[in-house]
């Protein structure tokens, strides 16, 4: 959900952008862990490389703490080295840190498989509220004003939806019911027809808020093809042997790209 960093919010991000770069230190491409005694096998190269620091990187003056980074064999993960001076004893690691939005979004499908707190990312912008009783989606004001993206954009925008867990004697969020959103967008293909899709959530959280389900919507450039309105809608089905069982429908909302 993050769209801008301003100065409200800034330091809380670079918290954010240092915890998905240890993550992405420690995985490879298939998100398994790599331990840095591994890391220089191709197979098992982790998504940021690591490499071991030079006793001029450590140099007085030049070592700062929670710039570099240590391998915690306990937890199998990389921590901040939050010391004010390096140890003699301890071996160092250094990398690429993440810095900005996009490079974030650029390795936002892999945190998301690694650990999906990476993608319910701090609330900056409301949710799409999702009323069971009416079947009606609110699109907060941010975006009736401003659109949910720009033309061509590939996923700089990942909206959330909020709906209630419990409704009509279901569980939304039992492993049998599967979540969809179905979409037209303003782009038509050789015939003339509007393109539609049916995308999945990337991330389904429910432990931020009790008793919610929250489900981020990422806004793909099959979407933004073409500046116009977007007509969505969220759809609950549940299968049982291989058949549609239950299957609940909001109504039909639009945004703009």
């Amino acid at each position: 959900m993050i769209t801008y960093v301003n100065n409200s919010n800034a330091g809380q991000y670079r918290i954010l952008y240092e915890k998905a770069t240890r993550e992405l230190m420690a995985h490879n491409e298939e998100n398994l862990l790599v331990k840095p005694s591994e890391i220089n096998e191709q197979t098992n190269r982790p998504l940021i490389m690591p490499t071991v620091c030079t006793e001029e990187d450590l140099a007085e003056g030049v070592y700062e703490s929670g710039k570099y980074y240590k391998w915690n064999a306990e937890l199998n993960v990389y921590e901040s080295a939050t010391e004010a001076t390096p140890s003699e004893t301890e071996t160092y690691y250094k990398a690429s840190d993440i810095t900005s939005l996009n490079e974030y979004f650029s390795y936002i499908k892999n945190l998301a498989e690694i650990n999906p707190v990476y993608t319910v990312l701090p609330l900056d912008e409301d949710t799409f509220d999702v009323d069971l009783n009416t079947r009606k989606i609110t699109v907060p004001n941010h975006f009736v004003q401003n659109g949910i993206s720009v033309q061509g954009d590939e996923v700089a925008e990942v909206v959330y939806f909020k709906v209630n867990r419990f409704f009509d004697a279901q569980d939304l969020a039992n492993e049998d019911i599967k979540i969809y959103i179905q979409w037209r967008c303003a782009q038509a293909d050789a015939d003339g027809k509007l393109i539609e899709g049916v995308s999945v959530p990337w991330v389904v959280d429910l432990e931020t808020e009790p008793n919610y389900i929250l489900f981020g919507w990422p806004i793909s450039s099959k979407i933004t093809g073409k500046a116009g309105d977007i007509s969505f809608a969220v759809r609950f089905f549940k299968f049982q042997d291989r058949k549609i069982v239950y299957s609940l429908s909001t109504l039909t909302q639009n945004v703009k790209v």
